[in-house]
């Protein structure tokens, strides 16, 4: 199979690859790190899927991999676990972008149904509904779309009407309009674009029509030019590209020259260098990679020489280790990291048929932080009052003195949580822990002596 499986005119057949790469549901719940959530109204893959700022999850079109693409939308509520449908695009597409605005609504911009595409639609959460946007100045697919600190919006490359595209376009939202800006120096879609904590855009890897890339370019928003900058250490395209939180871009898996890529490689701004970093456990492309609130990185699902993928890993501090596995096998999934930290993955290619179920990835959560406290004191009772501010956690008030341990008790009222103990006379060392799944956070204590009843000073 060539190295490029992922164009609208391939998808038919992967229903005859069929490769039985199916865990069981039981087997995948076992490792307690995936757990279902509501199916989609519609199975679909190459959607698009935005975190809204109420928190909710937008899925826009994608299609079913064997029809036409679909103009149908829907809404995932996290407090429900449910999907509901939403109003429809006013054009059917797959393999578009979808970007947040400042504004809170959403860009969705060229994709393919029957032709590759240069129209644009707004979705706003406030009506549900999808608002004819301005024309790209050329249609794209397969092409990456990436938000600039001024609000602006890049899009970037993709495959156009004449083949691979090295031209490049602003979306400006104060005056809704698409404008061309600087080129790339090698025409490429399948790539990875990412904004780095300069503003500047990373362009790297992809397909030029020719061969697989092992280039790289930055683009510079004051300039609206792009620049060579240090090349991949293996060509790849359709490869994950993920922001870390020291400023570097892990660039990992996706397709080579002839063959699926396990490996890894980190882009270094200070440097403008690539560097190897350990490889995936499992080579695939079209993942999904997720920055985590404990700073790891969940690569999950993507297409393998054995087929749609159930596997997933996570990197932290230099290698790639498993997490587990998907209910399903998922390719072209989508990968949406929630308020509360999961990752919702909707939809997808089992390796034979599009799917509706979705998931939950179902992280370990950091240890709780110090809790901040207001201490209340009463004599009379001789009892000690800890008020919390609530978080996800639960709490232990205990008070300690010499070899002595009491415990007090703690109840939820509304934002707060409010501690009580009455320890009896003395100097003691009272103490508020909070723990969670990721155990114990730092305890807040202070010391406190409570007078005998007989004092009069």
């Amino acid at each position: 199979m060539p190295s490029r499986f992922a164009t609208r005119r391939v998808i038919p057949v992967l229903a005859a690859v069929a490769a039985a790469v199916f865990v069981s549901a039981a087997q995948a719940q076992s490792l307690n790190t995936f757990a279902p959530t509501g199916s989609l109204n519609a199975a679909r893959l190459y959607a698009t899927a935005t975190l809204l700022p109420n928190g909710k999850v937008l899925i826009a079109g994608g299609s079913n991999g064997v029809s036409t693409p679909f103009k149908s939308a829907e809404i995932y509520d996290p407090a429900t676990g449910k999907f509901s449908l939403t109003g429809n695009m006013n054009e059917a597409r797959q393999s578009a972008t979808a970007t947040l605005l400042g504004s809170g609504k959403v860009l969705i911009a060229g994709g393919v149904n029957t032709n590759i595409l240069s129209s644009s639609e707004i979705y706003d959460p406030a009506t549900g509904l999808f608002t004819a946007g301005p024309n790209l100045a050329t249609p794209r697919e397969f092409f990456a779309a990436s938000k600039l600190p001024s609000g602006k919006v890049l899009l970037v490359g993709g495959l156009g009407n004449a083949g691979e595209l090295a031209s490049a376009e602003l979306f400006d939202p104060a005056t809704e309009t698409f404008t061309p800006t600087g080129s790339l120096a090698a025409p490429r879609s399948y790539l990875t674009a990412t904004t780095l904590r300069s503003g500047k855009v990373l362009a790297a890897g992809g397909y030029d029509g020719i061969g697989v890339l092992a280039s790289a370019e930055l683009y510079d928003p004051g300039a609206g030019t792009f620049q060579s900058t240090g090349s991949l250490a293996a060509a790849r395209e359709c490869a994950t590209a993920t922001l870390l939180g020291n400023g570097k871009v892990l660039i990992a898996g996706g397709s080579g020259v002839s063959n699926f890529l396990a490996s890894a490689e980190l882009y270094d701004p200070q440097t403008s260098s690539f560097a190897a970093t350990g490889s995936l456990q499992l080579a695939r492309n079209f993942a999904t990679a997720t920055l985590l609130p404990n700073g790891k990185v969940l690569v999950a699902g993507g297409w393998s020489s054995s087929g749609s993928l159930d596997n997933a890993e996570l990197f932290g501090s230099g290698l790639f280790t498993t997490t587990g596995s998907m209910s399903a096998p998922r390719a072209w999934t989508t990968a949406t990291l929630l308020p509360t930290g999961k990752v919702l993955l909707a939809g997808g290619w089992s390796g034979y048929a599009a799917l509706s179920s979705a998931e939950l990835y179902l992280p370990t959560p950091l240890k709780p932080r110090r809790p901040v406290v207001k201490w209340s004191v009463d004599q009379g009772s001789r009892s000690v009052t800890a008020t919390v501010l609530r978080e996800p956690a639960t709490y232990s008030f205990t008070a300690r003195r010499g070899s002595t341990t009491k415990s007090g008790t703690c109840a939820a009222k509304g934002a707060k949580v409010v501690c009580k103990i009455t320890p009896g006379a003395g100097r003691w060392l009272v103490s508020v822990t909070p723990q969670n799944a990721g155990g114990y956070g730092p305890a807040n204590s202070k010391v406190i002596t409570l007078r005998p009843a007989s004092f009069t000073g």
